[in-house]
């Protein structure tokens, strides 16, 4: 039951995160556009405001670890042969979230400004126009979607799954 439960906030994650990775692929296809009207070697700056994406993620992503660790925790009172305790989301459990998924964020992020930023300086440096960096752009978008947001929510859901586990075990 641990696993599927995890599974499942493991979905849950990733489906909150597609919404806010889809409107800061739209920024940064605008400020690209923007940026190549005037000169096409600024748009290896930052395509979209990080600390406003971090804030975005914090905010969604923070209810869904939570809501996971009552439900963890509560089976791992269960596992534990604690059939007459309940498991209290508690402020350590909470700070833990928040911390962890506040650095994930952030990470996430600046990886996105990482590859956006190489993958435009070598189209700049290819002279291709405004259609292939655009390209380019949604590219890494794409494998963001795909992989990265997969591999982030596997082990965001495992480590505040695992963190309810051991804090049931203290309670």
């Amino acid at each position: 039951r641990l696993m599927r439960n995890q599974g499942a906030y493991e979905r849950n994650y990733k489906k909150k995160m597609k919404p806010i990775l889809e409107e800061q692929h739209k920024e940064a296809l605008n400020n690209l556009e923007v940026l190549a009207g005037k000169d096409i070697t600024k748009a290896q700056q930052k395509l979209f405001d990080d600390a406003a994406y971090d804030k975005l993620l914090l905010e969604a992503l923070t209810p869904v670890l939570e809501d996971l660790g009552e439900k963890q925790g509560a089976l791992a009172l269960q596992f534990a042969g604690d059939d007459e305790g309940e498991f209290i989301l508690n402020a350590r459990y909470r700070k833990y979230v928040e911390q962890r998924t506040g650095k994930m964020a952030q990470n996430f992020n600046n990886e996105t400004i990482d590859k956006l930023n190489k993958t435009l300086a070598e189209g700049i440096q290819a002279g291709e126009n405004l259609d292939k960096l655009r390209k380019r752009v949604d590219e890494v978008y794409g494998k963001a979607e795909r992989y990265r947001t997969l591999r982030v929510a596997r082990t965001e859901t495992l480590n505040a799954s695992n963190e309810a586990t051991n804090e049931a075990y203290r309670q």
